[in-house]
């Protein structure tokens, strides 16, 4: 599974799960959410973590950003309509391995 995910989810779920992850990178929201970027080295690693109810998956496979999204990812700089290469972009500005 040699793909990233975008997450939004509480920091301390970020850390309790980094396990599920070969890599996983985060950006602190002022909500006390995460923006999560994670590699799952299988699938049902992946879907483990998304079963968590506090897990938002965030514009995967050609979505794009939520309103609901795009409210917690304000700080940011991310939209609503925003793909996940922009949410990306606007990530790699404050942390460059998103």
């Amino acid at each position: 599974m040699n793909q990233k995910f975008l997450y939004v989810c509480p920091r301390d779920i970020a850390v309790a799960h980094s396990r599920h992850f070969i890599t996983a990178n985060w950006i602190d929201l002022p909500n006390g959410s995460v923006l999560l970027s994670g590699e799952f080295s299988d699938e049902q690693r992946k879907d483990l973590f998304e079963q968590n109810i506090s897990v938002e998956p965030c514009c995967h496979d050609g979505d794009t950003v939520t309103q609901q999204h795009a409210q917690k990812l304000a700080s940011i700089g991310v939209r609503m309509g925003n793909t996940a290469k922009q949410v990306r972009t606007a990530a790699k500005k404050i942390h460059g391995l998103m």
